[in-house]
């Protein structure tokens, strides 16, 4: 239905009928109008005259008698020749619309058809102007019953932006008595908010579906999503302002939840694919710590493992954020460590706690400490995802020691605990392609042990362990002696052992010296230990030495050493030979001469 209005006011219409045809009239009123004689026939109607026949419900062809009193009232208009006014209410059809209203004039107009005038009808919708008038003069009434059937809260503030009405049920634990008369500023959290809140409640502008945080009544937090409108006087001043606002704080507590849930499923995930990319144990704690470094914003991480005893596994697999200096220090971790906070209980799944800068958390598996992460400077709620994400740190540090023991268990010998043949020759190589540009890059010592068989038929096998175990000690003792260098002790199998004395600073006719004195001292030594098994089964050491050349084969370095051992066996046992320097063999060391220029051993008579 249409709810324009005319261009033509009523008052305008009647003055105008004499001077203007009826019909144009009707072309110029965008409202709906109908020209009828007084028996109720059209003569003529514009575009939304049919509109007005149904609103004065007269249909053609109804009789007169049978349309409605308003209708017959405005039709006498012709034989009065008084122009007549009425307002028609159209109920709503529908419970969200509101009733129609519409105003209609009629004037009587003389058409010279007849004896009697003819009736020129117009209307105009007035429904707007109709509920407005109305609400206003209940909204008071109305505002104030809607606020106490609300579940949501619902305010007034008057010109002093106090609280000049509330809702019965009141908000977050306060009740009208304790907000009434009270300025909002009373509800901030923090007094810097205060002013904020007050421009809220007491609103010079209209606000809709704005969240904020206040003080409820049991001090704690509360979120609101308010709408606010001003209120006016009589002369356009602002006066208060009214408010609803309804308490989403559980909403945004679960929907807070659900997010840190997602960032703490997100940081195991990140740890768990940063584990799963390397192969190398220290490089996963190391991609690990990249990820801690990330999700917490840190400056910097380091996890570190820990061995049996408690103490750190160094080095420690550490990140360090790009904006920091790339040699910031390791923190002492077990400093940091005594910090811990003590506990008699039963061993915990983890603790956490800060010192100074760093969050510190130490880890279990199975009730044992086994490792220990360092975070500096973090950022969030870091102290609640690294407790979430505890479990899963232990699991990969755990994860990388069983690695690192399956890695040690390949590498090295069960009995001695010395390298294998394979980890030994591999380590050896290494060194060969490393120093390549040295004369001398190092020196190969094939050892054997001599009548070890004797030893194992007489004693038996547990005593021949023990003398093997013995070595193994005299040969780490013999490497810590040396200066620091890249320096490798093996059991190569059964009673054979091997050295490697490599590149470690000295000059390359020291490294020969170094060998053959290591060589001696391990022969004393051992002298000693296999004194105690008497002369029938006297066990002994005999070893070979070789000097690697810059640029010489693995292969051939191996035959040089197995060749002078051969020498020492076949010569008598029991001390040690250095191969010539210019002496070289091929692949077949037993087709060759033997080395007759070699060094025989024994420093304490000066021979070299």
């Amino acid at each position: 239905m249409s709810t324009a209005q005319s261009d033509v006011s009523s008052s305008e219409l009647i003055d105008d009928v004499a001077s203007i045809a009826p019909r144009d009239l009707l072309r110029r009123f965008r409202g709906p109008g109908l020209l009828l004689t007084q028996d109720g026939a059209v003569l003529a109607n514009n575009e939304a005259g049919d509109e007005l026949i149904r609103l004065m419900g007269m249909p053609q062809g109804r009789p007169l008698d049978q349309i409605s009193e308003t209708a017959i009232s405005l039709l006498n208009v012709g034989r009065t020749g008084v122009p007549l006014s009425k307002r028609i209410v159209v109920p709503a059809t529908a419970l969200d619309e509101g009733n129609l209203t519409y105003d209609i004039t009629a004037l009587p107009v003389d058409l010279s058809l007849s004896a009697s005038q003819c009736v020129l009808l117009f209307a105009r919708n007035v429904s707007l102007e109709g509920n407005l008038v109305e609400a206003l003069v209940s909204s008071r009434a109305l505002y104030r019953d809607l606020a106490d059937c609300s579940g949501d809260f619902v305010w007034e503030v008057d010109a002093s932006s106090k609280f000049s009405f509330v809702s019965p049920q009141g908000i977050v634990g306060y009740l009208p008595l304790a907000l009434n008369g009270a300025s909002p500023a009373g509800l901030a959290m923090d007094p810097h908010e205060a002013n904020h809140l007050v421009a809220l409640f007491a609103a010079r502008e209209p606000t809709t579906e704005t969240e904020v945080w206040i003080r409820g009544e049991d001090g704690n937090a509360a979120c609101l999503i308010a709408s606010v409108r001003p209120l006016t006087d009589d002369r356009g001043e602002w006066c208060g302002a009214r408010g609803v606002a309804r308490d989403v704080t559980a909403e945004r507590r679960r929907a807070r939840e659900l997010d840190e849930q997602r960032d703490d499923d997100a940081l195991i995930s990140a740890i768990a694919r940063a584990i799963q990319q390397e192969m190398q144990p220290h490089d996963m704690l190391r991609a690990a710590a990249r990820v801690l470094v990330t999700s917490f914003q840190a400056a910097a991480a380091w996890i570190v493992p820990l061995q049996a005893d408690g103490t750190p596994l160094k080095p420690a697999a550490r990140h360090i954020d790009s904006t920091m200096a790339t040699d910031l220090p390791d923190p002492d971790f077990a400093t940091l460590m005594d910090t811990a906070i003590p506990s008699d209980e039963q061993a915990q799944a983890y603790q956490i706690w800060r010192e100074g800068p760093f969050l510190c958390l130490l880890t279990h598996h199975w009730d044992v400490m086994n490792g220990f992460v360092v975070l500096l400077d973090t950022a969030g709620r870091a102290e609640a995802m690294l407790a979430h994400a505890a479990d899963h740190l232990s699991n990969a540090i755990e994860h990388a020691r069983q690695l690192r023991e399956l890695d040690r268990l390949s590498r090295t010998d069960e009995l001695t605990g010395l390298l294998n043949r394979r980890a030994f020759i591999t380590g050896v190589s290494k060194s060969l392609h490393m120093y390549t540009g040295e004369d001398v890059v190092g020196n190969l010592m094939f050892i054997d042990m001599d009548n070890f068989k004797a030893v194992n038929d007489t004693y038996g096998h547990p005593v021949g362990d023990a003398l093997l175990t013995s070595l193994s000690s005299l040969m780490g003792d013999a490497m810590a002696d040396l200066p620091r260098g890249d320096h490798l002790a093996a059991r190569l199998g059964g009673d054979e052992f091997a050295m490697w004395i490599g590149s470690c600073g000295e000059a390359p006719g020291a490294l020969g010296a170094l060998a053959a004195l290591a060589a001696e001292r391990l022969v004393r030594a051992f002298n000693v230990v296999a004194a105690e098994y008497g002369e029938e089964v006297l066990p002994g050491l005999s070893i070979g030495i070789a000097s690697a050349k810059s640029g010489e084969k693995l292969q051939s370095l191996m035959a040089r050493a197995d060749h002078t051992l051969y020498e020492v066996k076949r010569s008598g046992k029991g001390t040690w030979k250095m191969a010539t320097e210019d002496h070289r063999l091929t692949l077949e060391p037993m087709a060759q001469p033997t080395i007759g220029d070699g060094i025989t051993g024994n420093l304490s008579e000066g021979t070299s």
